[in-house]
């Protein structure tokens, strides 16, 4: 998975070696930290999915990446696809 500007997502080293030289660690987005959660059939689950992206830097970018691919489901920037009416963004 790969989001702009994040080399270490893009490189799949998301851990403790992906820290710079400085110590600092890249910004890694939420759904790379438990994935399966984002795919997830439990309502209480996509709940919680949606919750993570909030604050997410590329939720925006998620979003309209997910429609132009037209990913089928799963939850894509705090949006739950295919978007049930019932869902709020």
């Amino acid at each position: 998975m790969y989001w702009p500007g994040t080399i270490a997502v893009a490189s799949g080293t998301t851990g403790p070696e992906a820290e710079s030289a400085t110590g600092v660690r890249p910004w890694v987005p939420p759904c790379t930290r438990e994935p399966d959660l984002f795919f997830a059939e439990s309502p209480a689950d996509v709940e919680t999915a949606k919750a993570l992206c909030r604050g997410c830097a590329a939720r925006l970018a998620c979003l309209a990446g997910a429609r132009e691919r037209q990913e089928p489901w799963g939850v894509w920037g705090r949006r739950a696809l295919p978007a049930r009416r019932d869902s709020p963004a």
